[in-house]
């Protein structure tokens, strides 16, 4: 595809690349705009923006990893080999490794045309995920003026640190869409590229922040040729460049990082503050420039047109043009037309949704300038976040700015609420909390667990105080249940329910709240059967809410209900022996388990509870066994039957005969 032709398609949640990206546009430049754009993105890329197909065209602009040949390779094999109508290859790198760089690296190398259409393939980034939207693009891609997809190579999908949730549709709407549109010979139809960091993993797969002795020369020969053709000024604002010259080496980080920021004037040192701690946690997050305003010192207008007496009090630069849209949109001074040159090394700018952002360069620079202001300023974690907090509260009271000031609670709450996919031994799994809360909640030396906790829920109930935030609130019980704090995490999770009674994983939650108690408590030799007896009913009442909310197909709800019901009658009948299999299955009426209480009886074979849990047992299986599963669950498949069978197994156990089952 040409680029006129991927203009005119107005593919909006995809950036396919042309075939030749780049090539006719630079061939219609003269000379001195050909050298402009060198040097422009150039200087853009080395200082920590992200990479542009401009810096590959370029070809000495960017190292190629050693990791680059490697990944390569397993592309090429799971074009030629691979058995399925979707393949996956994932990228883990550590942040600021030069993950996204590899990943479009490598998109690059097979979407440009080298005189052998058999080796070209159409390639395209994803930018955003929308249910089916996004597929039918890729596609539209796929199929561009070719209508033999028999023959044709597969589509090269590049999915950069998107959202796990995000991921998931992605993957699924591929295969359904494969399925349905791909080859009748059921060939390749995408290659997925996925790039996500990892921050723990110890395997030699990860992408380190380390450089090959290979690397290291590349990028000391590429510094003596800039020092021939750039100013010491220049070389000095290219920190991504400088960071991987040093091999990420942290003294120097820090070193430069502290030189830099000794050059901040005013409150640009707090500006730093905000965006270091938020970029340390969240390495994509961005903010508008405007939620800085009032931080800085930054004039607006609230009248229709500016006079000559609002023009000399400002003494900057106003928003002079479209003089009626003012009752509309408020117009603002751009503050960093006076910024300092020391805040304009370390901030990042960038375009999201047609709109402008900032953040800072990199997340090891970023991780720097946190400990250079708590070092500084004698400020800690808890203490940085609560000043990000009440930044956040005072925005809200400025109506104009609704939009950035929207996404500015979605990215603190986001600090609050993601966890981190891990690259484990056996497999994948997310973090317990997000990095933020782990770091919160870490014990110092002088201090008790019970004051690390106290720490962290102020923090998370302060957040969701003004956020309203209800997967905040989740995340809080969550943390709660962790800490065996379960009157906190009731209080947390009913607020939560307050601003949303409609999302199922709340529910689940909740019904966390009492399991977890009914687990703890099971190893308590005295504990009274009838405590547990009610913690398990609890629990399974709020399984059953999100079940009626949920998707029938969302097994989990259902396999938690079965969880606890089997889980305290194995208990109770491991104490009991016989006489309470024969009580469970209504073949006596020993009285010492009726005194167990109300929630005894509703276990009796045949009684309401146990006729719930049954057709729950019944409706995993069938889903199980009978559907077919999302893409992105297949690789649990033999997992998920391990518990399935076991839960059945465990059922007929305590239950001789299931009157539930009996017509």
């Amino acid at each position: 595809m040409t680029p006129k032709e991927l203009k005119d398609k107005q593919l909006s949640d995809i950036e396919p690349i042309s075939c030749d990206e780049c090539k006719s546009t630079f061939g219609a430049m003269d000379d001195c705009k050909q050298n402009e754009t060198c040097d422009k993105e150039e200087q853009s890329f080395y200082k920590g923006n992200k990479v542009s197909w401009w810096n590959f065209y370029f070809e000495i602009q960017v190292c190629k990893r050693d990791v680059f040949d490697k990944f390569r390779t397993k592309i090429e094999k799971k074009i030629r080999e691979g058995t399925k109508r979707v393949e996956i290859l994932k990228i883990f790198h550590q942040p600021g490794a030069g993950g996204t760089t590899l990943g479009r690296h490598l998109l690059w190398h097979f979407s440009q045309f080298k005189g052998d259409f058999s080796n070209l393939f159409r390639c395209c980034l994803v930018n955003n995920v929308v249910e089916r939207d996004t597929t039918e693009q890729i596609l539209e891609l796929w199929s561009f003026k070719d209508d033999d997809k028999d023959k044709r190579n597969p589509v090269i999908v590049l999915a950069d640190n998107i959202p796990e949730e995000s991921l998931a549709i992605l993957c699924d709407n591929l295969d359904t869409l494969s399925y349905h549109n791909g080859s009748t010979l059921e060939n390749l139809f995408c290659l997925l590229v996925v790039v996500t960091r990892n921050m723990t993993s110890k395997e030699d797969s990860i992408l380190r922040q380390a450089l090959s002795k290979r690397e290291k020369m590349w990028f000391k020969k590429r510094s003596k040729n800039l020092e021939e053709t750039k100013s010491k000024q220049q070389i000095d604002s290219m920190i991504a460049f400088n960071v991987m010259k040093e091999d990420f080496n942290p003294e120097y980080i820090l070193q430069t990082t502290k030189r830099i920021m000794c050059g901040l004037k005013g409150n640009e040192i707090k500006l730093v503050q905000h965006l270091s701690v938020t970029n340390t946690y969240d390495a994509d997050a961005s903010f508008a420039p405007e939620v800085f305003d009032k931080l800085i010192g930054m004039e607006r207008s609230t009248i229709t047109k500016w006079t000559m007496n609002d023009l000399l009090k400002v003494g900057g630069p106003v928003g002079l043009s479209g003089a009626q849209r003012r009752n509309i949109i408020p117009f603002r001074q751009t503050w960093n037309v006076s910024s300092s040159e020391s805040l304009e090394l370390l901030i990042k700018h960038s375009v999201v949704d047609n709109r402008n952002r900032v953040s800072l360069v990199s997340p090891l620079i970023a991780k720097a300038s946190l400990e250079f202001i708590k070092e500084k300023e004698q400020l800690d974690l808890e203490k940085i976040i609560y000043e990000l907090l009440a930044l956040l509260e005072e925005r809200q009271k400025d109506s104009r700015e609704a939009y950035s000031t929207g996404k500015f609670n979605g990215v603190v709450c986001n600090l609050f609420n993601y966890r981190h996919r891990q690259k484990r031994p056996f497999g994948e799994g997310k973090s317990t909390f997000s990095n933020l809360v782990t770091d919160l909640s870490d014990v110092r030396s002088w201090e008790t667990s019970k004051d690390a906790f106290d720490r962290t829920d102020k923090l998370m109930n302060r957040c969701f105080q003004i956020t309203r935030d209800p997967y905040v609130g989740q995340q809080r019980a969550r943390f709660c249940i962790h800490f065996h704090q379960y009157v906190h995490a009731e209080e947390a999770i009913k607020m939560a329910l307050k601003e949303s009674d409609k999302v199922p994983i709340l529910y689940d939650t909740f019904g966390q709240i009492y399991r977890t108690q009914l687990i703890s408590s099971m190893k308590d030799a005295n504990v009274e059967p009838k405590q547990l007896l009610t913690l398990a009913c609890k629990a399974i009442e709020k399984f059953q809410d999100a079940q009626r909310l949920g998707k029938l197909d969302d097994l989990s709800f259902y396999e938690m209900e079965i969880s606890v019901g089997l889980s305290v009658l194995e208990h109770l009948r491991n104490r009991y022996k016989e006489p309470f299999v024969n009580f469970i299955n209504g073949l006596s009426s020993v009285g010492k388990f009726v005194e167990f209480g109300p929630g005894m009886e509703k276990f009796v074979n045949g009684n309401d509870l146990q006729c719930h849990i049954s057709k729950s047992l019944r409706h995993v299986e069938d889903v199980f066994t009978m559907t077919k599963r999302p893409f992105h669950e297949r690789s649990t498949f033999a997992d998920t039957e391990r518990r399935v069978r076991e839960m059945r197994i465990k059922f007929q156990r305590i239950y001789k005969a299931d009157s539930s089952a009996i017509e």
